[in-house]
């Protein structure tokens, strides 16, 4: 076997052995991974209320396709950031705690 041959067979046997590592590392992650924070379907959300102690409250409403503001005031809504904001229910959770691990009223619920 010439020395070339030799070189690209052992490149292919490191270039899988990467590879497989990878796919392992991957199942490995996605087996140890929590559930979503919900199972919420976003694609039947068809309001949105956001609530906080120091803004005005808005009030989104899906019309159709598109997302239109309802309060304070009627104003179309940017359908990717509130996409993003419907992203969040289902994001991934990394540490589930104990609700009495918390100051529900310090932390605003």
């Amino acid at each position: 076997m010439k020395r070339a041959a030799r070189i690209n067979l052992w490149l292919v046997i490191i270039v899988l052995a990467l590879g497989a590592l990878v796919a392992w590392q991957v199942r490995r992650e996605q087996a140890a991974q929590e559930p979503p924070l919900t199972v919420l379907d976003t694609a039947a959300v068809s309001s949105v209320r956001v609530r906080c102690a120091q803004c005005v409250e808005r009030h989104f409403v899906r019309d159709g396709a598109r997302w239109v503001m309802q309060q304070p005031y009627q104003l179309d809504a940017d359908q990717a950031i509130l996409d993003r904001l419907l992203a969040v229910a289902l994001s991934p959770v990394r540490v589930r705690r104990r609700v009495d691990e918390f100051n529900l009223a310090r932390i605003g619920l």
